[in-house]
């Protein structure tokens, strides 16, 4: 399980919204995924606004070959709530999933 940073009961997620190259892509095993989702120290880095070449250095040293869109942002997601992170052309997004949200079979 990935480390985390919460704060007020919410998770902060790492997402690259617009279009272009995406961060946390599906092409990744899950482990990596959820590590980059997640990174505690890339996230600290973008709420004290370093910038995107320190940020690729710091990058580097936790994932291999892992190139920093330079969009990469936090978003928080209550914890505890299922999402998935949507991917089109490189533009991701946080959908997140409750009991009215999807069916199962």
């Amino acid at each position: 399980m990935a480390d985390k940073v919460i704060r007020d009961g919410k998770v902060a997620v790492l997402i690259a919204p617009k279009y272009g190259i995406g961060w946390a892509s599906e092409e990744y095993e899950k482990d990596r995924r959820e590590a980059m989702l997640f990174c505690p120290t890339l996230v600290e880095m973008i709420l004290n606004n370093v910038s995107h070449e320190e940020l690729q250095i710091a990058a580097d040293e936790f994932f291999e070959s892992a190139y920093v869109p330079e969009d990469l942002t936090v978003k928080w997601v209550d914890q505890g709530t299922k999402f998935r992170i949507s991917e089109y052309d490189g533009s991701e997004s946080i959908v997140t999933f409750d009991e009215n949200d999807y069916t199962i079979a």
